[in-house]
């Protein structure tokens, strides 16, 4: 969107880009969360969701007063960019993560009693 703004008055391109948007958001979350509850103790699974369902909520009212915020500082085309910067971030952080020796590791937590 911030690479199109001259065609901001069209409906069609905003209602596509917020369907795209939702689409988008509800992936992304919903791959995060598989990989944390993976990456996590199974016994405690189940809570860690909820509490990243309560986190991301919050995060997203948060996220929404933060918008004016920006606008203030900057135009919308850059208010675009540093909102779709976010999830981008987050992927290549989860890129990082070794899943492999993280469920060893669990695996041999549960082996020991823990």
């Amino acid at each position: 969107m911030a690479f199109i703004s001259d065609f901001w008055q069209i409906k069609m391109i905003i209602f596509g880009f917020i369907m795209l948007y939702y689409l988008f958001y509800v992936f992304h979350t919903i791959g995060i969360f598989a990989a944390s509850m993976k990456l996590c103790w199974p016994v405690i699974a189940a809570t860690q969701f909820t509490l990243f369902m309560a986190l991301s909520n919050m995060g997203r009212a948060v996220g929404s007063g933060l918008v004016g915020t920006l606008k203030e500082t900057m135009t919308w085309e850059y208010v675009f960019i540093c909102i779709a910067l976010a999830p981008l971030i987050s992927i290549l952080f989860i890129n990082l993560i070794d899943f492999k020796k993280q469920r060893i590791a669990i695996a041999e937590f549960t082996i020991k009693g823990g």
